[in-house]
């Protein structure tokens, strides 16, 4: 029993270091790159299709509720000033643009918007749904790689697997 525990947190710490590692990496490899470049770069690296946990976890909600009137010709493209994210029913671009976004304002703006904070459509997502909880952590693993934010993500791990809140 205490072997199996012993292998499970070898597996987790150096899966976390070596994501950590990653994120060094690609930082400081991408040092000319923008922002909005690193997260992408990090998580090809940890076999992670961006695109596909694009589809899993946000594209359903943006396709039901946000391109409502985030879209050309809708609200959100009137309203002064006019909304910054307009998504178009492509799943390909409709990532690209949310990525980008994320990578200009950060993640919790979108989070912030979604809950009705400076958000001119007011709540459209509660925070204890299903749909927020899959935006926001789609929202924390691509969310462009600091050293400050690589150092949350690997405490909060560590924390988990603990069971530490």
């Amino acid at each position: 029993m205490a072997l199996r525990q012993l292998e499970k947190l070898t597996k987790h710490c150096v899966k976390g270091l070596w994501l950590l590692l990653c994120c060094c990496f690609a930082t400081s490899w991408t040092h000319s790159a923008t922002a909005r470049d690193t997260a992408p770069i990090v998580l090809a690296m940890a076999g992670v299709d961006v695109q596909s946990l694009y589809d899993s976890h946000v594209a359903n909600t943006v396709s039901s509720i946000c391109i409502t009137c985030h879209r050309n010709g809708g609200v959100a493209a009137f309203a002064q000033p006019p909304a910054q994210l307009l998504f178009t029913g492509d799943t390909v671009v409709d990532r690209q643009r949310l990525d980008y976004f994320v990578a200009q304002k950060g993640s919790e703006r979108v989070l912030n918007k979604v809950q009705g904070i400076n958000h001119g459509g007011g709540t459209v997502l509660d925070p204890s749904s299903t749909e927020f909880s899959l935006l926001a952590e789609y929202l924390e693993a691509t969310e462009p790689a600091t050293p400050e934010k690589t150092f949350e993500r690997l405490l909060n791990s560590v924390q988990r697997f603990r069971g530490q809140p």
